[in-house]
């Protein structure tokens, strides 16, 4: 995602782990303000610029993020990186405050992302072809999109508007580089 740097409303786009983890801090204090701002009346909802958070290689990145953690962790602190409750509680109470989340992952694998944290997740798309352990962790059946064409390209199931998953066709885009 580093090649997006340049392009028009991309405001903020991090490599190292240390960077990504202030980066996801940063959205949840925005968060926590908007949240305030809110409640005192001083801001509407319509008030707040949509920021769409997107979060790639999730399990990479909550890897990198515990090995990081240990090495800075203060004396006597929690052993998980504050930063992992820091986004739930933004993929639970983001939308509201017009923050949206984006999370990508190989595998929706409850090791990786907690029940409560996965359940956050109303509208859900998987690209390519899944394994039946991949579709019953995305669509709780062992079927749905287990047959997806693998020669054509941006190929996937969503949601539909009645919350059906259905076959869907997304845009190729080269690489940003």
């Amino acid at each position: 995602m580093l090649g997006l740097r340049t392009w028009f409303n991309v405001r903020l786009i991090a490599g190292r782990v240390d960077h990504q983890a202030r980066v996801a801090h940063k959205v949840y204090q925005e968060m926590q303000r908007r949240m305030a701002a809110y409640e005192n009346g001083e801001q509407r909802l319509e008030d707040f610029t949509p920021i769409l958070f997107v979060i790639d290689e999730f399990k990479t990145f909550r890897n990198a993020l515990g090995r990081w953690y240990r090495t800075v962790k203060p004396k006597g602190a929690s052993t998980q990186p504050p930063v992992l409750d820091e986004i739930s509680d933004i993929a639970s109470l983001g939308r509201k405050m017009r923050i949206h989340i984006v999370v990508g992952l190989q595998r929706p694998d409850a090791e990786f992302m907690t029940g409560d944290m996965r359940d956050n997740f109303g509208f859900r798309i998987s690209w390519g072809r899944l394994s039946a352990e991949g579709a019953k962790m995305m669509w709780n059946n062992f079927v749905t999109g287990t047959t997806i064409p693998t020669q054509i390209r941006g190929r996937g199931i969503a949601y539909n508007k009645a919350g059906e998953p259905v076959e869907i066709q997304g845009y190729w885009t080269p690489d940003p580089y």
